[in-house]
């Protein structure tokens, strides 16, 4: 009977250290850097088949840029591109994510393309897995 007793007490005791305590599994690891987030977007840059020479990549903390552009996107589109671009941004909700943008370089003496050559590639901060990639024209 003793012996019952003790283990339902142990059982109360780790039980409410789960309650004040969660699961470390459940905790939040450290967030990715925009560092290696860069690398990643690198990564899948490389895995579609783009010359990463033919790019200037750039990331900002609040992803402000990002947050412009689709506000763009979302204002010149037609109602059926609108339910698309709802889908994306699907994708992303719920997840803090670094927004990378690949602008397309001109070369020298080339004719400048338009707003359209740019790549965009989230990566989510906790998990570092590319959660989207948006291609020129998409």
């Amino acid at each position: 009977m003793t012996k019952y007793i003790l283990s339902l007490l142990s059982a109360c005791i780790l039980g409410s250290f789960f309650i004040i305590n969660p699961v470390p599994a459940l905790a939040k690891g450290p967030t990715l850097s925009k560092a290696e987030a860069m690398k990643i977007a690198d990564r899948e840059m490389d895995m579609i088949g783009y010359k990463r020479s033919e790019w200037k990549a750039q990331a900002d903390k609040n992803n402000t840029v990002w947050k412009k552009a689709n506000a763009r996107r979302r204002d010149s589109s037609s109602p059926e591109n609108k339910q698309f671009i709802e889908h994306q941004e699907g994708k992303l909700k719920g997840h803090e994510y670094w927004a990378i943008r690949y602008e397309h370089l001109t070369l020298p003496g080339a004719a400048k393309k338009g707003k359209g050559e740019e790549v965009w590639i989230f990566v989510a901060k906790d998990s570092r897995r590319v959660l989207l990639v948006i291609l020129p024209g998409s």
